[in-house]
């Protein structure tokens, strides 16, 4: 009873928050809210809308053989989330604080084998930001923020759609090592506060053969996806953290996904403080503390805009704490 409650929740929280995964184009929201640059996710093609997303996943290609590339994401809005009319939207490098170190660097590597531990790429590998020749940034590791570049101008209502690229390149301009790339921004426009830091985690962890060569099917380089799954954990728990009490995912909402995490772990010792394990409350141990603090506030934040009917706060209370007692009797 308890698996199959936990798949449908899963199934259900897959649908809801994840839904952007299968899509075609997913770019970075860039918009104006109450005086401040705010992001999140929006498909290109279809329009649909996830607002407080701060981490972006991207495969690099091999565009030659001493570069990692790709032109994704890039940046997009509309009338409903504009920027202001008429107005240059840039971007600057951010040189991330690492957790454990408390050293900054403004690219981060992780070679995806083992528990993750991001730390300085290699001497000499440089990932750039570029949108021509005449018009780039690198950043290699280093403890600087690198001031960026105008990215594209709104029109006269607010909107704009532009990619720029991102490409890896090694020591001497050799192959950069495979493994995962992390790199931050803040995004700004004259008359708005910047936004929070953007995090972009470029996968290049590929599966390889045995001559050594990066394995495709169709045009599609194959990564790790473990490795992937990994990284992004832990850039939500060490990097984004949770804003709001009961924000588990860092959506920056409290909703469906915040509760999938405490039913799916229920009655489970774990990390004391780990979110992602369902444990906001802190002593080690998924139980009705942490369910209490996903329900008392339940759909605080900006839900993402998604179609999905979010549950009333009162019914899912009662359906939370009915299934919490039912859990907890078969425990017993």
């Amino acid at each position: 009873m308890k698996r199959l409650f936990r798949l449908a929740c899963a199934l259900a929280v897959t649908a809801a928050i994840h839904a952007d995964t299968s899509a075609q184009e997913i770019d970075i929201l860039a918009f104006n809210n109450n005086g401040k640059v705010e992001t999140g996710r929006i498909d290109a093609g279809s329009g649909q809308v996830q607002t407080g997303a701060r981490l972006f996943t991207e495969t690099f290609t091999l565009v030659l053989p001493s570069l990692f590339g790709t032109t994704a994401p890039g940046f997009f809005n509309n009338t409903t989330y504009p920027l202001l009319p008429s107005a240059d939207l840039r971007f600057d490098a951010l040189a991330v604080t690492h957790p454990d170190t408390q050293l900054g660097y403004n690219l981060l590597y992780w070679d995806g084998i083992g528990t993750v531990d991001f730390g300085a790429p290699a001497t000499g590998t440089t990932l750039q930001f570029r949108l021509s020749s005449a018009i780039n940034i690198s950043v290699d590791g280093s403890a600087n923020d690198v001031p960026g570049f105008v990215i594209e101008g709104t029109g006269p209502d607010g909107v704009m759609h532009k990619h720029i690229s991102y490409s890896a390149r090694g020591t001497g301009g050799t192959q950069p090592a495979d493994g995962l790339y992390l790199a931050a921004m803040t995004l700004g426009m004259a008359g708005l506060t910047d936004s929070d830091p953007v995090y972009l985690l470029f996968n290049a962890h590929y599966q390889r053969d045995a001559q050594n060569n990066i394995v495709y099917i169709g045009d599609a380089p194959q990564v790790d996806p473990n490795s992937e799954a990994s990284a992004v954990a832990w850039i939500e728990q060490h990097l984004l953290g949770s804003v709001l009490p009961g924000d588990l995912n860092s959506d920056g909402f409290v909703g469906i996904g915040d509760l999938n995490i405490v039913l799916g772990a229920w009655n489970q010792n774990v990390t004391p403080g780990d979110i992602l394990a369902g444990d906001p409350s802190g002593d080690g141990f998924v139980g009705i503390e942490d369910l209490n603090q996903v329900l008392g506030n339940w759909n605080a934040g900006t839900p993402p805009t998604n179609g999905v009917n979010i549950p009333e706060p009162g019914a899912l209370a009662l359906m939370g704490l009915g299934l919490a007692t039912v859990l907890k009797r078969r425990k017993a």
